[in-house]
């Protein structure tokens, strides 16, 4: 059996006689040389390559992502807007009332992947925001005009005589009549045609029992021949609120409603009124 080879490291101190002496195989040598020879190598490349120093973290994905949520929140909104905006503009094109200027388009949208494309979509829906409020004011105008102008029938039933001259069915002669006769049972509620303020309530020689209310914009309603009067004058009237009754009073051959359209006290014909003409083509 061959005798191995060891080898003798003698550490000496200069600030104590004492000695310390390390007996290393020639395998353990090798191994310990290579090891120092790595480390050696490794300090070496750190010393002429030093690592980079970390890069800071830009908060520009985190930024990014915040921008498309709010680009796609304010997509959504111009979509609902632009969907109103054709509503409301069909809905006042029918009844014939003045439109404000156009809005701006929503397919004329700013691109969306900058931070300028977030701003310019906001200020687009701020813009269609103050154009819906125009639309409204003109929407709010014309409820209270809607409400205050006769749009509606006294009641329900045929016209048994119209507007203008006609041979009258107890003189027997050609006379103006100053509006409609609308055929119905007695003891049917006559509702007024709009909003307004009764100015006359009670009886009215040939009229019979009557009603007089005035509207908005110069317009005033008259309902004769009722067999009951239910309001008095002062009062406020709702559009369709029940005024009388109706029944054959005054000059009269039969049930029905004598009704008049006024424009400052000037009879006009009521059928552009009852058929709701009046205010789809503008005639107000």
């Amino acid at each position: 059996m061959s005798k191995r080879k060891h080898f003798s490291i003698v550490i000496l101190s200069s600030d104590s006689p004492k000695s310390w002496r390390l007996h290393l195989s020639l395998r353990h040598l090798l191994a310990a040389l290579c090891l120092i020879g790595v480390l050696i190598f490794s300090a070496g490349q750190l010393w002429t390559h030093p690592p980079d120093a970390p890069t800071a973290t830009h908060p520009t994905s985190p930024l990014n992502t915040t921008q498309e949520i709010q680009l796609e929140t304010l997509k959504f909104q111009i979509e609902n807007l632009s969907r109103q905006e054709i509503e409301i503009n069909r809905l006042l094109n029918e009844i014939n009332l003045p439109l404000p200027s156009s809005s701006p388009s929503s397919s004329s949208s700013p691109s969306s992947s900058t931070k300028t494309g977030v701003n310019d979509l906001t200020v687009h829906v701020q813009t269609l925001q103050t154009h819906y409020l125009a639309l409204a004011d003109k929407l709010r105008t014309l409820k209270v005009l809607v409400a205050g102008v006769p749009t509606i029938w006294p009641v329900w039933g045929p016209i048994a005589s119209g507007f203008g001259v006609r041979l009258h069915p107890i003189y027997g002669e050609g006379l103006f009549h100053q509006g409609v006769d609308i055929a119905a049972m007695s003891g049917t509620p006559i509702q007024s045609t709009a909003d307004g303020i009764v100015t006359f309530a009670g009886w009215s020689g040939n009229y019979g029992y009557a009603v007089i209310i005035q509207h908005a914009l110069g317009y005033s309603t008259l309902y004769g021949h009722a067999s009951e009067v239910l309001v008095d004058v002062g009062m406020h009237i709702n559009k369709g609120q029940p005024i009388a009754l109706v029944g054959s009073t005054g000059l009269s051959t039969g049930s029905h409603v004598h009704y008049e359209v006024r424009k400052w006290n000037i009879p006009i014909p009521p059928n552009p009124f009852l058929d709701g003409s009046i205010i789809r083509r503008g005639l107000i």
